[in-house]
């Protein structure tokens, strides 16, 4: 079994062809869910309606106005059995754009819980079926939300870009155009449900970029604290394999709530410690989507979890159960599942550098043209040549106003950080050299290489780009996830 690296709301497994399967989307992971496929029902009696009373009740008791008609009129009878409505789902309103209602049957609750309990029926471990569809039913409540919210920004995934993922797939995996579901289906994955598991995570994957990315920043400060947990030794990284139980702490709960919930998770910890099996426990009682899926949150490197949950979890042993450690989630109980510490080539790595440098800036626009531009550039670098001080001159025409108030100092930075243009000019210099012009984007410059330092591939700045990159990720994740919470304290759900 493969396990997919990453994301905090929880890492997946995908069956079959190795890591072959495993696809990273962005800052996120696959989020394997139910499909939204019609099913039988798990019990006779969750679906059987025995009186006439019970069945007006299905359709009748949501109120007109919250729930469009045709959502009413939509057939919930299958195979001779009438499905129930588990939940009517309505977002807060944002714009001028409609909110349609959304209906969760309880079929479709029973699909999602369906693995889940399958897997402890196999193993001979005990459930509670109606804490189990609780859950189910939360998760989709959160799902149908974020769907809302999604139609109302405009934010789409089409069956295209589902298509072009699937063809990525095939190519990485050296398989033949449309050879995936077959692929899938000799290891027991079935492929419309992959299709949805791809659009669901796409989808997150775009909302997260246009609602939380733009609110998230990393410091230096946090950049330094995290290169100075880090190993030094480079050629190697560190990962852990974790199991987790959430517990929720709701918004406004008094101290004495909150020490009920601390006892509610000593308790599942005593249980885990005894034996009691992980997957039962967080199917059951973990608000993280994860629960269904046995409690598996997946692999994480440093920097891919909280500082405060991080410090705890990379001390601890295989098997071993934390704590209940708090957080703004909640209280989050892990099991160490393994860890493990894997080579990280170096060979591959091209030398990096970093440059103190200066320009001049002639711009190209509607009132000087590229040959008059060029010209211009041309005439500061002869006065250059003949004396004039670089920074003074640069001073006095520069028309780059953010650096021509300094001279024309930029300062510090790192190899790839300029335009590609620029950055390769960069690269040819000796120190206190003055180059050829330059054409970039911004027009044509001069640049004065000042000084040019080679980064060691385990000094913080060769490896600032990596821990950042790491640590926006978990921002945007962290901050998703309570864009999610909020999402549903905020929304109208009606149980039937």
């Amino acid at each position: 079994m493969a396990t997919v690296t990453g994301g905090w709301r929880g890492g997946r497994c995908v069956r079959g062809m190795g890591v072959l399967f495993m696809l990273v989307l962005g800052a996120g992971i696959l989020t394997f869910g139910a499909s939204l496929t019609w099913a039988q029902p798990l019990t006779e009696k969750s679906l059987k309606v025995t009186s006439d009373k019970a069945s007006k009740r299905m359709v009748s008791e949501p109120d007109a106005d919250k729930v469009p008609a045709q959502l009413l009129s939509e057939p919930f009878v299958r195979a001779g059995t009438l499905d129930k409505i588990a939940a009517i789902v309505e977002a807060q309103v944002i714009s001028d754009q409609p909110v349609q209602p959304k209906i969760i049957t309880q079929s479709e609750v029973d699909e999602l819980i369906r693995p889940a309990m399958e897997e402890m029926r196999k193993k001979g471990e005990d459930f509670d079926l109606e804490a189990l569809r609780k859950r189910g039913l939360e998760e989709l409540i959160v799902r149908k939300l974020r769907d809302q919210k999604a139609a109302q920004l405009g934010v789409t995934v089409t069956d295209e870009d589902v298509d072009e993922i699937i063809a990525q797939v095939e190519r990485k995996n050296n398989l033949p155009q449309g050879g995936l579901p077959a692929a899938l289906r000799r290891d027991g994955i079935d492929y419309d449900r992959y299709r949805l598991q791809l659009n669901d995570q796409l989808l997150e994957n775009r909302l997260q970029k246009r609602i939380i990315a733009p609110l998230v920043t990393v410091t230096d400060e946090e950049l330094r604290i995290l290169f100075n947990q880090t190993p030094t030794d480079q050629t190697r990284e560190e990962e852990v394999h974790l199991g987790q139980i959430l517990l929720d702490i709701p918004a406004g709960s008094s101290a004495d709530a909150v020490e009920q919930l601390q006892e509610k998770a000593s308790k599942l910890v005593a249980s885990l410690r005894e034996g009691k099996s992980l997957s039962s426990l967080a199917s059951q009682y973990s608000i993280d989507p994860s629960g269904l899926k046995g409690g598996d949150v997946g692999w994480f490197k440093k920097g891919e979890l909280p500082e405060k949950l991080e410090g705890v979890v990379f001390h601890m042993q295989k098997g071993e159960i934390s704590e209940p450690l708090r957080s703004p989630d909640g209280f989050h109980i892990f099991k160490m599942i393994e860890r493990r510490s894997k080579e990280v080539s170096q060979d591959a790595q091209p030398a990096r550098y970093r440059y103190k440098a200066r320009h001049i800036l002639v711009k190209v626009n509607e009132n000087r043209s590229e040959a008059e531009a060029l010209e211009k550039i041309k005439e500061y670098r002869e006065k250059i040549r003949k004396g004039t001080p670089f920074a003074q001159l640069a001073g006095e025409v520069s028309e780059d106003e953010g650096s021509a108030k300094d001279g024309g100092s930029l300062g510090w930075f790192e190899q790839g950080v300029m335009v590609e243009a620029f950055d390769n000019a960069m690269n040819t210099l000796k120190k206190g050299e003055v180059g050829e012009p330059v054409r970039t984007g911004f027009g044509w410059h001069l640049i004065l290489l000042e000084d040019k330092e080679s980064l060691s591939p385990n000094s913080f700045e060769a490896q600032k780009s990596m821990l950042e990159q790491r640590l926006m990720g978990t921002k945007i994740k962290d901050r998703y996830k309570q864009w999610l919470r909020d999402l549903r304290l905020r929304a109208f759900v009606e149980f039937p």
